[in-house]
């Protein structure tokens, strides 16, 4: 498989330039035909042989799918050695990168990928083709402003289009099998795979519009206008048609763009603030801010632990010794600094964090649960043990995040409720 690739090392046609992505399936690399330097693609290679099927299938589907927003195909052999996917080159960043240095996109900017992403997801519709993995990470926004979808190694074909798609079985018709990500799965692809249709992607984009709009997934009923004040209630509309049960939602992404557009391409109208959580940029703090925060916490403990040895003092009526306040710190400030850390990572931020504006959340913006908060502070424990080795990383991180945040997934934001 892929696991001994590097820079300048030749796959088919192409020389591999720089490894611009990976995860489970593989490795997404920069190439470079080795006679026309000009013709630059990208080429997936998947690091295990249970991949390649995967691979293939998302090959055989993409070049199908004539599409500005739809990644092109360029070349496939699952049998070299490695197995690779040429693609078309992306000169851009992911939508998942995107929110990840903004936050959330201002509403016009937002509905323009919306609309984007809607083009190709109807192309694929169309073509019998569904997506099943509708998220951020497989949305391509490039430099030139055109959005693009990938991955649809994980795509469902049906029965007809497998006939029009490929022949002598090249991509067949799967059913059954849980697939996608967690966090976006309709309520069918979990709890009956075989009924996915279009309106699984339908139900996906409902979130993947609200995260742009936020910055966050929904929680309960909320509809983008209670974290976005001034949105037209049209795209709450087209929201809760997208983010309901199935029966209810738009036939498919083509219906999702029809309605948008009947809107006369929605805008941000001046209105009152709403009530509820605003959505705010994700805009990282930096170690200074961090340490003052750090330094506030423990100046806190110190005031409770003081305050009760008065109020011991004053009970008992006589005075202690230093050995018995340092005992009393031992015995209190410990507890009481693990207590403000795990309360208050769960209530976004420790009093300190609060007091200067700022909040840790999830990588994704969204709230930080106990578990997060348990393995945030164990991060804190090895952060500090090789000479606070963890917290000096912070200033050199693209996000400002240290190695407790690693751990746990979260990071330390300015600003925010």
């Amino acid at each position: 498989m892929s696991a001994h690739l590097e820079a300048g090392q030749r796959v088919s046609e192409y020389l591999l330039e720089e490894r611009v992505g990976s995860g489970g399936f593989g490795e997404v690399w920069r190439a470079r035909h080795h006679l026309w330097p000009e013709q630059v693609v990208a080429i997936k290679l998947p690091t295990e042989p249970e991949f390649v099927r995967q691979l293939r299938r998302e090959g055989v589907i993409q070049h199908k799918l004539e599409s500005p927003h739809v990644v092109r195909t360029r070349g496939c052999d699952p049998s070299h050695e490695p197995p690779y996917l040429v693609m078309d080159y992306v000169d851009g960043e992911s939508l998942r990168e995107l929110l990840r240095r903004r936050g959330c996109l201002p509403p016009a900017e937002a509905l323009g990928v919306a609309r984007q992403v809607l083009e190709g997801l109807s192309v694929a519709h169309a073509a019998g083709v569904v997506h099943r993995d509708l998220k951020p990470e497989n949305v391509l926004v490039g430099t030139d402003g055109v959005v693009r979808l990938t991955d649809f190694g994980l795509g469902r074909v049906s029965e007809r289009a497998a006939a029009s798609i490929a022949l002598s079985g090249s991509v067949a018709s799967e059913a059954g099998g849980l697939t996608g990500t967690l966090r976006y799965l309709a309520p069918e692809q979990r709890d009956d795979p075989d009924e996915v249709d279009a309106r699984t992607d339908v139900y996906a984009f409902g979130l993947v519009l609200f995260e742009m709009l936020s910055g966050e997934l929904p929680q309960g009923g909320e509809l983008p206008s209670d974290l976005v004040p001034g949105l037209d209630t049209r795209v709450d509309e087209v929201f809760r048609r997208c983010y309901t049960r199935r029966e209810a939602r738009y036939a498919d992404a083509r219906a999702v763009r029809e309605a948008l557009e009947a809107g006369s391409a929605p805008e941000v109208v001046r209105a009152a603030p709403t009530a509820g959580r605003k959505a705010t940029a994700l805009v990282p703090a930096g170690l200074f801010l961090r340490s003052v925060a750090w330094f506030l916490d423990l100046a806190l403990c110190e005031l409770v632990v003081t305050l009760v040895w008065l109020g011991v003092m004053e009970a008992n009526g006589w005075w202690m010794d230093d050995d018995y306040f340092g005992a009393l710190n031992a015995v209190l400030g410990g507890p009481l600094l693990v207590l403000a850390v795990l309360l208050g990572t769960c209530m976004g931020g420790t009093p300190g964090k609060r007091l200067l504006g700022l909040r840790v959340v999830r990588v994704d913006g969204g709230r930080v649960g106990l578990g997060r908060s348990v393995a945030r502070l164990l991060g804190y424990c090895a952060s500090a043990a090789p000479c606070c080795l963890g917290f000096v990383v912070i200033p050199f991180h693209p996000e400002k995040r240290g190695f407790h945040d690693l751990i746990a997934g979260t990071r330390v934001i300015c600003g925010g409720p």
